[in-house]
């Protein structure tokens, strides 16, 4: 899978800064992912009938011609909304309101979820066991 329009490379301090300031340790896979790519727009973006369509920033939202922001603004929206459980860190997002998100509680240590938008039930709704199994799954076409 490769990612399109990423975002000025991060460095591994950085990547310990953030981690710092939100008091969390993200999975090895995430962050080696995230040195790599630091967001963008995914070649595969369909995984068990959910469809994501760009990873967002750690950091550096560099371009002014899209609506991409960093994880720190959703983290902030998201909170706000009262849409974002305890130790989880938004990622991505579907492009209508749903973001997906990694758990970092003890319990559910790097689990993927999407987290629902609207009216409703905002339980957020299991995608993958690890970041691993998240990014091998992708598909360039929804199979359900």
């Amino acid at each position: 899978m490769e990612l399109k329009n990423s975002h000025t490379q991060l460095k591994e301090k950085e990547l310990g800064e953030f981690e710092k300031k939100y008091g969390v340790s993200l999975p090895d896979s995430f962050k080696q992912f995230y040195l790599k790519w630091n967001g963008g727009s995914p070649s595969h973006s369909y995984i068990n009938g959910h469809r994501i369509v760009g990873f967002m920033p750690i950091k550096y939202h560099n371009r002014t011609e899209d609506n991409t922001h960093t994880i720190e603004w959703f983290i902030h929206l998201l909170k706000d909304a009262e849409r974002l459980p305890n130790g989880f860190i938004p990622f991505g997002s579907d492009g209508g309101g749903w973001h997906y998100a990694i758990d970092l509680n003890t319990n559910n240590y790097g689990v993927i979820y999407v987290l629902p938008n609207g009216i409703g039930d905002h339980t957020p709704i299991f995608i993958a066991s690890c970041f691993d199994d998240f990014i091998r799954n992708l598909s360039i076409e929804d199979d359900y």
